[in-house]
């Protein structure tokens, strides 16, 4: 019978009793199934190495660690591993079954902040299943929400902790070779970043402060889609403080988030502690959102509901005083010379002025009401001021109306001039587009017919894009305008007319090289004044070989390194090592350098490393060294790789010296 392939499992019957359903996941290493015993009737989850883990002596090894370690457990918050299959070819454990998913799909299809009653009753037990593998001087090492399953029953949900193939455990060697990372980089501590020794249980605890972070915001608290810089906000910058949380969670993320670890919370256990008192103050102090309407999909069982985040003014309601009594108002009114109140309407003309005996009600404890028209009977006699008012009234109401007529007719524009102007205020959008449409065109029409050895079409389209102020266009048509000789031979060898015809032209009449550099400066100045580093560089580079002008080079060496490119410090430090005596430079070179290695320049990331290598003596430089040559093996560079594996080396084997 042939072995069946690992992703293929589907319909397949495992130890005879196994019935494989459905292909739920997929990781780095393995597929999930879920599977349902054939006689027991229970539903099972079946994790099966892939081949290229089966054929890593590794990874098998980490497999059968992680089954040996999930199957020890007797803790409600871990996923318990009840079996394994080693048999056709298949390497397999079976564990648990979670009906409700990982917990990073939950995030995902809800996103936003979590109430804290949900965090109180999800979050905090899981916080004990790391009390209980810590107890054991076991260490996760890949805390993140994917590895973390709902499992409801009965309208409950409760968190598990899964995957501990990361696992470090102090009684079994070491799987993970020195200044090797592994983890989750959104998710690790700067110490899994920097270096992969001494990692101990308060990783862990920053993990889970992370995911906290993100169970009480709805957002990550360091996010990059580079890896070395998400590595380098993560051991260098603070955490943005999230606003409308509590002071009490606001200490705990502190206490989790601490870049040192000695700064962290001492356990996991008192990280519960502190977070099950700043979840109850927040809950009793009423700032839970319970309270809100639940969503339209709330009656999913482990939804997790949003919170809406206000981040206007608020009104702020403030209790008003016990009213005053209506005599208490009758008397004040009664002391006054002249009435304030409105005169009530009556059904004959004129008004009733002054106060009456009919009084509207006052509320016992809030605010007077104002009173409203009241109708009466009869009309008493009308006094001559009375009508005064009325006249005056009705003529000023007449005048308003009049004035706002005559206004809106004679402002008013007519509609076919209104359509008119917005036909040319939409004709103008349409040329702006075209015009930057154009502007980049010319670049890429340039590039392209450069590629395609046309010299004519290429230093038009050069020249368009310059003079357009395109984004890189002067740079490129200054360093066309450079290599102008070396650019007609190439065109010319490419089957393009116009550039053999120039060639001729250019060797007939004697040009030469420096003819073509100085008309290439102003195109580089013009480069170097809109920002493009490149641009600079390039001027530097020709003040120090083809025009010799030290102070020129290193004015535009400066002005290079001061943009967000780091190519031109780069430069600048190699010329820098090149010159007589260069330790009067020492510490411009190291500046330098890693000005470049941070722009995720590797080669300064390499000569930084070995210029510090050279002079290390005590441990934190070792450090500081192995973090220079991560970040040039993180950014595909294997000199880094090489390199941080050498210092490992040298540094176990002093250590071992040491010991003897």
């Amino acid at each position: 019978m042939d072995t069946p392939h690992p992703s293929a499992l589907k319909g397949q019957t495992l130890q005879g009793q196994y019935k494989i359903e459905a292909l739920v996941g997929e990781g780095g290493s393995a597929f999930v199934y879920r599977a349902s015993h054939q006689i027991l009737q229970s539903t099972v989850a079946i994790k099966v190495l892939k081949k290229s883990g089966q054929q890593h002596p590794t990874l098998r090894e980490r497999f059968f660690r992680e089954a040996r370690a999930q199957n020890q457990q007797e803790h409600p918050n871990i996923v318990k591993v009840i079996g394994f299959i080693d048999e056709d070819g298949l390497t397999g454990c079976i564990q648990e079954w979670c009906n409700d998913g990982e917990l990073e799909e939950k995030l995902q299809a809800n996103p936003g902040p979590m109430p804290y009653t949900h965090i109180k009753e999800q979050f905090l037990p899981l916080l004990g299943a790391f009390t209980y593998i810590h107890e054991l001087g076991w260490v996760h090492r890949d805390v993140k929400p994917s590895n973390i399953l709902l499992h409801t029953t009965r309208d409950t949900q409760v968190w598990k902790l899964n995957d501990f193939g990361l696992l470090k455990d102090p009684s079994a060697n070491e799987l993970t070779e020195l200044g090797v990372y592994m983890g989750t980089p959104s998710y690790s501590s700067p110490e899994q970043h920097n270096t992969s020794e001494q990692i101990d249980f308060r990783s862990d605890i920053f993990g889970l402060g992370v995911i906290l972070y993100r169970l009480l915001t709805g957002e990550l608290p360091f996010k990059s889609t580079n890896n070395i810089r998400l590595a380098l906000q993560i051991s260098n910058d603070p955490f943005p403080v999230p606003r409308g949380i509590p002071k009490g969670l606001l200490d705990v993320l502190t206490l989790a988030l601490a870049k040192s670890p000695e700064n962290r919370f001492p356990d996991t256990k008192a990280f519960q502690t502190a977070l099950a008192n700043a979840l109850e103050n927040a809950i009793h102090s009423g700032d839970d959102l319970d309270k809100r309407k639940p969503l339209k999909n709330s009656s999913h069982k482990g939804f997790i509901p949003q919170r809406t985040v206000i981040t206007g003014p608020y009104p702020t309601i403030i209790p008003d005083e016990k009213a005053p009594s209506s005599e208490a108002i009758q008397k004040s009114k009664a002391s006054e010379k002249r009435p304030t109140e409105l005169p009530k309407v009556t059904i004959s003309s004129g008004f009733q002025p002054g106060p009456t005996e009919t009084t509207s009600p006052i509320q016992e404890n809030g605010p007077p009401v104002v009173n409203s028209p009241v109708l009466e009977e009869s009309s008493p006699p009308v006094e001559k001021s009375s009508k005064k008012r009325l006249y005056g009234f009705i003529a000023l109401l007449c005048m308003s109306i009049t004035l706002g007529i005559g206004g809106y007719t004679f402002f008013k524009p007519p509609a076919k001039k209104a359509q008119k102007d917005s036909h040319i205020d939409l004709s103008k959008e349409l040329e702006k587009r075209k015009k930057e449409y154009r502007q980049q065109s010319f670049l890429t029409i340039a590039i392209t017919s450069a590629q395609k050895g046309i010299w004519g079409t290429t230093r038009y389209g050069l020249r368009l894009a310059c003079f357009r102020k395109t984004k890189g266009g002067c740079f490129h048509y200054a360093s066309f305008v450079h290599q102008t000789l070396q650019a007609l031979k190439d065109a010319c060898k490419q089957g393009d007319k116009t550039g053999c015809f120039w060639d001729k032209v250019a060797k007939k009449r004697g040009y030469t090289i420096m003819r073509y550099i100085k008309r290439a400066i102003p195109l580089y100045q013009r480069a170097c004044r809109e920002r493009d580093g490149k641009g600079c560089t390039a001027l530097a580079k020709l003040y120090l070989k083809a025009i010799p002008n030290p102070k020129k080079a290193t004015k535009y060496f400066e002005r290079g390194c001061s943009l967000p490119e780091g190519h031109s410090c780069l430069e600048w430090s190699k010329w820098l090592l090149s010159r007589p005596n260069t330790h009067k430079y020492k510490q411009k070179i190291d500046a330098l350098l890693e000005r470049a290695c941070n722009t995720f320049h590797t080669e300064g990331c390499i000569l930084l490393g070995k210029r510090l290598w050279v002079r290390a003596s005590q441990k934190e430089e070792f450090t500081k060294i192995r973090q220079v040559f991560r970040l040039a093996c993180q950014n595909a560079d294997q000199r880094g790789c090489i390199l941080m594996k050498q210092l490992s080396s040298i540094q176990g084997t002093k250590a071992l010296k040491g010991q003897k």
